[in-house]
């Protein structure tokens, strides 16, 4: 049996805190540049390469769904950037076989869990689910993301990327 292929919606709706501003001006998380490239491209770029995805979209430009096409969707918020791609990988495998939607949480040691995903069944459950009736559904943890609305982590992902050079 041949895995169905995931539309993986990238959702850049969440705001940026005010310390992030400072840094990054009145860019959303998905529009901030780092090393030439937005975050959005960065993580498009990213999960383009993993075999299950079909195709990459922002929620303002979401494909209307066909009669015949029922994909599954990933859902992922721009405040949270890839740190283990495997473990993303085995969200995208288990979004294939999802028949209700699912909230992804990740434990962040200031503010709890955060939900940084969803899963849906289909493109059509996801335009039927507001976030209120995605509180009630399962969940799956992870440690796949990593937290960049936190101003540490934000820091730390930017200042990871810095090349030091010697003369």
């Amino acid at each position: 049996m041949k895995k169905a292929l995931v539309t993986v919606i990238y959702d850049n709706s969440r705001p940026v805190g005010s310390e992030i501003k400072q840094i990054t001006g009145k860019r959303s998380f998905g529009e901030a540049v780092f090393k030439r490239k937005t975050l959005r491209e960065r993580t498009e770029e990213l999960l383009k390469g993993i075999e299950t995805v079909g195709s990459f979209a922002d929620r303002e430009t979401i494909p209307a769904p066909g009669p015949t096409e029922q994909r599954p969707v990933f859902v992922l918020f721009s405040d949270f950037m890839i740190r283990d791609r495997r473990a993303v990988e085995i969200l995208l495998e288990k979004c294939c076989y999802a028949d209700e939607p699912y909230r992804v949480l990740m434990q962040d040691a200031a503010d709890g869990e955060r939900c940084c995903a969803a899963l849906y069944p289909s493109l059509s459950s996801y335009l039927e689910t507001d976030e209120e009736a995605l509180l009630g559904c399962d969940i799956i943890r992870t440690e796949a993301f990593i937290d960049i609305s936190n101003i540490g982590n934000f820091r730390q992902f930017i200042t990871s990327g810095f090349d030091a050079r010697f003369f």
